[in-house]
Protein backbone atom coordinates (compact mmCIF):
# COMPACT_ATOMS: atom_id res chain seq x y z
CA UNK A 1 0.00 0.00 0.00
CA UNK A 2 2.87 2.43 0.93
CA UNK A 3 4.13 1.93 -2.30
CA UNK A 4 1.05 2.71 -4.48
CA UNK A 5 1.35 5.73 -2.46
CA UNK A 6 4.91 7.00 -3.22
CA UNK A 7 4.19 5.64 -6.71
CA UNK A 8 1.02 7.83 -7.08
CA UNK A 9 2.57 11.28 -5.46
CA UNK A 10 5.57 10.58 -7.87
CA UNK A 11 3.43 10.33 -11.01
CA UNK A 12 1.75 13.71 -9.33
CA UNK A 13 5.47 15.31 -9.89
CA UNK A 14 5.27 13.94 -13.14
CA UNK A 15 1.95 15.05 -14.05
CA UNK A 16 2.49 18.70 -13.15
CA UNK A 17 5.96 18.97 -14.57
CA UNK A 18 7.04 20.05 -11.53
CA UNK A 19 10.66 20.28 -12.51
CA UNK A 20 9.97 22.35 -14.68
CA UNK A 21 8.12 24.97 -12.59
CA UNK A 22 10.69 24.74 -9.99
CA UNK A 23 13.73 25.53 -12.79
CA UNK A 24 11.60 28.06 -14.50
CA UNK A 25 10.74 29.67 -10.65
CA UNK A 26 14.06 29.50 -9.93
CA UNK A 27 15.59 31.58 -13.28
CA UNK A 28 12.78 34.27 -12.76
CA UNK A 29 13.22 34.77 -9.25
CA UNK A 30 17.23 35.09 -9.65
CA UNK A 31 16.69 38.83 -9.26
CA UNK A 32 15.04 38.79 -5.97
CA UNK A 33 16.53 39.39 -2.89
CA UNK A 34 18.10 36.12 -1.59
CA UNK A 35 15.66 35.90 2.07
CA UNK A 36 12.83 36.71 -0.37
CA UNK A 37 13.68 34.40 -3.29
CA UNK A 38 14.57 31.39 -0.53
CA UNK A 39 10.86 32.38 0.42
CA UNK A 40 9.28 32.04 -2.51
CA UNK A 41 11.01 28.53 -3.85
CA UNK A 42 9.85 27.14 -0.36
CA UNK A 43 6.57 28.08 -0.95
CA UNK A 44 6.57 26.72 -4.60
CA UNK A 45 7.79 23.42 -3.06
CA UNK A 46 5.70 23.06 -0.46
CA UNK A 47 2.56 23.86 -2.74
CA UNK A 48 4.04 20.90 -5.32
CA UNK A 49 3.78 18.63 -2.14
CA UNK A 50 0.98 18.95 -0.71
CA UNK A 51 -1.02 19.01 -4.20
CA UNK A 52 0.92 15.49 -4.67
CA UNK A 53 -0.22 14.47 -1.77
CA UNK A 54 -3.60 15.43 -2.21
CA UNK A 55 -3.36 13.60 -5.51
CA UNK A 56 -2.19 10.46 -3.98
CA UNK A 57 -4.72 10.86 -1.14
CA UNK A 58 -7.43 10.83 -3.54
CA UNK A 59 -5.85 7.63 -5.76
CA UNK A 60 -5.45 5.36 -3.42
CA UNK A 61 -8.57 6.33 -0.82
CA UNK A 62 -6.66 7.38 2.59
CA UNK A 63 -5.78 10.86 3.55
CA UNK A 64 -4.40 9.09 6.80
CA UNK A 65 -2.58 6.24 4.52
CA UNK A 66 -0.78 9.29 2.84
CA UNK A 67 0.16 10.26 6.12
CA UNK A 68 1.22 7.30 7.30
CA UNK A 69 3.70 6.55 4.42
CA UNK A 70 5.43 10.54 4.64
CA UNK A 71 5.83 9.51 8.28
CA UNK A 72 7.64 6.05 7.21
CA UNK A 73 9.69 7.60 4.40
CA UNK A 74 10.78 10.34 6.79
CA UNK A 75 11.88 8.23 8.85
CA UNK A 76 14.05 6.11 6.15
CA UNK A 77 15.85 8.77 5.46
CA UNK A 78 16.03 10.76 9.04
Amino acid sequence: EQLRVVLAHERAHLANRDVRWRLVARVLSALHFPGTRARLLQALVLASEQRCDRVAADEVGSRVLVAETLLAVERLYA
